[in-house]
């Protein structure tokens, strides 16, 4: 091999082994160049992870904070209770029973006692009622004398005075009669209507010939109460014009009835098994709501409840038939004889709870309780009355073999 050759190989080892070191030293440039970058995100990264896992200890943290805090609250509540109960059972539980308290319970003893003093004026007894409203006021002022010095006991007697006081209006508004209602204008205009539209009867019987002085009489009575209740509306005093125009109703009820026995049904009027049936409803309703007040006497005043209730459905079906059946019939064969001795049955039971309600009245040591049993005795004695005449009417009447039918009933 020639010196020449040997020269042209070593020079190209001399290019390759160049190239490999300028390859190399542009390697270590590039390195050096993009560094930086790739340690920037890097320790981006680490930070975000540190972030990461800084944000969840704090998550965790904040949350055990919060159940120790709800823990702590819980513990708080717990013994507060605790103290509550103990200070309770110690007597030096501390009530936030006001003055207000009173003056609302001083409000509605003087709408009761506008009531009652409306009743005493129309000639009703109301003793026992005075008595009962007396004691809760000696209730209410001696609360009213501990609101500063014991305020627990001052509570106590403020919710006895309430509870009494509530007892009390149950009972007048059971004497009374009919449902509460704050329509007082819309009430005394029914009963006008309902007195205008009497009056006319009364007149026609006049003129017919019949005796009818002291139904006049008791129609002026009424008008009296009626006077009575709007000049006390008109004053400002609902509670007692409501009280002296429920008892204005039931008197013309009572007279109402007393005239029908006179000169006959009014046609026009609602059908008689209705208006009985719309009574005892309302005998039945007061009886519920008596055994429902303390006195000793519940459980009987239930059952006599009870008892009413369940054959009223059966004297209810009996009326029907009476009222019902046909005239054709009735001139053939007479009334529904069945269906008449179905309700003389019905009167004598009735007769029988009239017994037991005096009874229980005379029992009770509670005077308004009595007061208040003597007079659902005496409205289903009423109802039994009316019945009576209803049957006596019914019997009445020309039919062909309605004598014969009554042999074989």
């Amino acid at each position: 091999m020639t010196k020449e050759m040997q020269n042209h190989m070593e020079m190209q080892k001399i290019k390759k082994v160049l190239a490999l070191v300028l390859a190399v030293i542009w390697v270590f440039v590039l390195g050096i160049s993009f560094a930086p970058i790739f340690s920037g995100i890097g320790l981006r990264n680490t930070k975000t992870a540190l972030a990461d896992e800084n944000s969840e200890e704090n998550n965790n943290k904040n949350e055990l904070d919060k159940n120790n805090q709800k823990i702590e609250v819980k513990n708080s509540w717990d013994s507060q209770d605790a103290t509550d109960k103990n200070k309770k059972e110690n007597g030096e539980f501390y009530s936030d029973v006001s003055g207000d308290d009173i003056q609302e319970l001083n409000k509605k003893i003087s709408k009761l006692q506008s009531k009652i003093s409306a009743l005493a004026a129309i000639g009703i007894d109301i003793d026992s009622f005075n008595v009962d409203l007396e004691a809760i006021r000696s209730l209410v002022n001696e609360a009213d004398g501990k609101l500063i010095s014991d305020k627990n006991v001052a509570e106590k007697l403020i919710e006895q005075a309430d509870k009494k006081l509530e007892r009390l209006k149950k009972l007048i508004k059971m004497k009374l009669g009919g449902e509460e209602d704050d329509n007082f204008t819309e009430d005394i205009g029914d009963l006008n209507k309902k007195i205008a539209k009497i009056e006319l009867r009364i007149n026609a019987a006049k003129e017919s010939g019949k005796d009818v002085s002291n139904i006049i009489k008791w129609l002026q009575k009424v008008k009296d109460l009626v006077a009575d209740a709007q000049f006390k509306f008109n004053n400002g005093d609902a509670d007692g014009a409501d009280a002296i125009l429920k008892i204005a109703e039931k008197k013309f009820e009572a007279m109402k009835d007393y005239l029908e026995s006179v000169i006959g049904d009014d046609q026009e009027e609602d059908d008689f098994s209705e208006e009985h049936g719309s009574a005892v409803s309302q005998f039945v309703q007061n009886l519920k709501e008596i055994s429902d007040l303390d006195g000793g006497i519940e459980k009987q005043v239930r059952l006599v409840a009870q008892a009413q209730n369940q054959s009223e459905e059966k004297l209810q079906e009996s009326l029907n038939k009476i009222e019902n059946r046909n005239k054709f019939i009735r001139f053939i064969i007479g009334p529904n004889f069945k269906n008449i001795e179905d309700v003389r049955a019905e009167i004598g039971d009735n007769e029988g709870r009239i017994r037991v309600l005096q009874e229980l009245a005379n029992t009770t040591q509670d005077s308004s309780v009595k007061l208040v049993l003597e007079e659902q005795a005496r409205m289903l004695q009423q109802e039994n009355i009316r019945l009576q005449q209803f049957i006596l009417e019914n019997e009445e009447g020309i039919s062909l073999f309605g004598w014969l039918v009554r042999m074989f009933s």
